[in-house]
């Protein structure tokens, strides 16, 4: 039986409460439930139901967040809850994301930040990673963690659809050493419409995320028709540079059919390639791609050579010499950052 948990930044409004840490800033009647699916009106109180009560907790290599510039080659000890302030028809996690609001949703074992953290080094991780599902609407026990993994010694990490508010990004970040931020597409219908997002609040909290210190890489899953031109594409290409800088890793990730759009069809590799070679031709200095094998690795913008080799196995060859690539290059990498004072 799932307990319920005193829920963080909410609103009384009348009879309702809102919450607002998403910007579907949900109003909520008494036992209403959330678009996330996972916080609930309890009698004029909000309340979480994904607090602690985790469906994945495991170990696993840093790259497959994907977050190529924390740590490479090390491990990070993965965990997430249920539920998801997006609808993505095409959710490449969709039976952590999405069945709760369902009313079903996978098994959850309760964790402490504690336990939690004690695995974590138990297993030899250098990285604590909130994932899978959505950690906004876990943000409680996320924060949790991510002050004692601080403790010990571990960096801090989310994977993170960014539909945050920026009141919630400004409690969350001093705790984060980098974040990979899904932006899953420039055209504003398709946020609302095949989503249920808004663009605009997710560019503001990631430069939010940004302004504020936190590492940040962005992954974007393309689908088929968000490359029949370029526009999808150089859209999201001009944002990045003007607000993130040319440094930033961008993940160009392949679309492949899942959920309710099984019967779809996979992005073309040859476009991915094509795309990525866009992207630097446009002056990104870091951009991957899952689509062919070296499109994992790590090339020096300066002398192209390859800095770090990613293979599909998992294994990762680390070439810089004293944290630089043989010309001098230094590569750009998530710090651990100094704890908040409490």
């Amino acid at each position: 039986m799932i307990e319920v948990a005193p829920a963080m930044l909410w609103h009384g409004d009348g009879a309702r409460v809102v919450c607002d840490l998403c910007p579907h800033r949900c109003a909520l009647v008494d036992s209403g439930l959330g678009r996330c699916g996972v916080r609930r009106n309890d009698g004029g109180q909000l309340v979480t139901l994904a607090d602690g009560w985790l469906v994945a907790a495991h170990a696993a290599p840093i790259e497959r967040k994907p977050l190529h510039h924390v740590a490479p080659g090390s491990q990070s000890f993965s965990f997430a809850a249920a539920g998801c302030t997006l609808r993505c028809a095409y959710c490449q996690n969709w039976m952590i994301s999405q069945t709760v609001k369902e009313g079903a949703g996978p098994p959850a074992a309760h964790w402490t930040a504690e336990r939690l953290v004690d695995a974590a080094r138990q297993a030899g991780c250098a990285v604590l990673a909130a994932t899978f599902g959505e950690p906004t609407v876990f943000a409680e026990f996320a924060l949790r963690a991510a002050r004692s993994a601080r403790d010990a010694g571990l960096l801090n990490v989310w994977k993170t659809n960014g539909l945050t508010t920026l009141e919630a990004v400004e409690q969350i970040a001093p705790w984060l050493d980098a974040v990979n931020v899904d932006l899953k597409g420039w055209d504003e219908s398709l946020y609302r419409e095949r989503l249920g997002g808004d663009r605009d609040a997710v560019l503001a909290a990631t430069e939010a995320y940004h302004r504020a210190g936190v590492f940040v890489e962005v992954t974007t899953l393309l689908l088929p028709d968000q490359l029949d031109d370029w526009r999808e594409l150089d859209g999201l290409s001009d944002w990045i540079l003007a607000h993130l800088g040319a440094e930033t890793p961008w993940h160009l990730s392949r679309y492949h059919p899942d959920y309710r759009l099984a019967d779809s069809a996979a992005t073309a590799p040859e476009r991915l390639v094509a795309a990525r070679a866009r992207a630097l031709a446009q002056g990104h200095q870091y951009v991957y791609t899952n689509a062919v094998p070296d499109g994992l690795h790590t090339w020096c913008p300066a002398c192209e050579r390859v800095i770090i080799e990613r293979f599909e196995s998992g294994r990762v060859v680390d070439h810089r010499v004293e944290g630089r690539c043989v010309c001098g290059i230094t590569l750009p990498e998530a710090r651990r950052r100094q704890t908040p004072v409490r």
